[in-house]
């Protein structure tokens, strides 16, 4: 079965698909909240299964949510991103476009290919902390009540989508990996090797919008590119 058949069939089944939004943690979540939109799935390309390597991104909400259920589906999701986004059309510094700017320097290292920016979009996953958006002012971060109910939905997810590198990106991305992280080997600074409950290497990357921390961190990107090139086979 097809990666993204697995998500839809597992968000349907926890009850936090777009189109069969039945969370128990609704209510809550959604509390004094007057714009508040329901799950949105992970991005998922239809290369990412037999890519090497296999990236995936963990980022915090989704920051503006469509308000239309039928558009935050798992193939909807991969239509937008996939086939409809321009990536030379992102605003360049934003987390979307720095995404991809991470995924083509850390694709060439360990693939020995040169692909494109724009190319870039058919070889990494995206996942979101908390699937639930609160749609605050300026894509203002939600209420940390919405990441730590999004937790138990983690690991499973993460199962399906198997990355091989995961990237956290911002701070509550971290801690949601770090709660279900029982072994892990530093190999370089915020690059680690985890061994359990699943085998992946993890970058703790700053979010972009952390710019003085996040624009340090980008220049030390060939270094981390090279270490993770140097100990993919230790997870594949």
């Amino acid at each position: 079965m097809d990666i993204i058949n697995k998500i839809d069939k597992y968000y349907k089944e926890k009850g936090i698909h777009s189109l069969n939004f039945t969370c128990r943690y609704e209510q809550e979540c959604s509390a004094d909240c007057n714009n508040f939109t329901g799950p949105r799935s992970a991005f998922v390309p239809d290369k990412y299964s037999t890519s090497y390597p296999r990236i995936a991104f963990l980022s915090l909400d989704p920051g503006d949510g469509e308000a239309d259920p039928k558009k935050r589906t798992p193939k909807a999701m991969r239509r937008l991103e996939q086939i409809d986004r321009v990536v030379e059309e992102l605003h360049k510094g934003r987390h979307w476009y720095e995404t991809h700017v991470w995924t083509q320097k850390i694709y060439n290292a360990i693939s020995k290919k040169e692909i494109t920016l724009e190319e870039t979009k058919n070889y990494f996953a995206h996942l979101n902390s908390a699937k639930c958006c609160q749609n605050k002012p300026n894509a203002k971060e939600a209420d940390e009540t919405l990441f730590l109910n999004c937790r138990e939905f983690l690991s499973e997810e993460l199962l399906i989508i198997s990355p091989q590198i995961l990237v956290t990106q911002g701070n509550l991305a971290h801690k949601a990996v770090k709660s279900i992280v029982k072994s892990k080997n530093t190999l370089y600074d915020r690059v680690y090797l985890v061994s359990s409950p699943m085998k992946f290497l993890w970058v703790k990357s700053y979010h972009p919008s952390a710019y003085g921390y996040y624009n340090k961190q980008k220049k030390d990107l060939d270094n981390i590119a090279g270490k993770l090139s140097e100990n993919i086979s230790r997870v594949v």
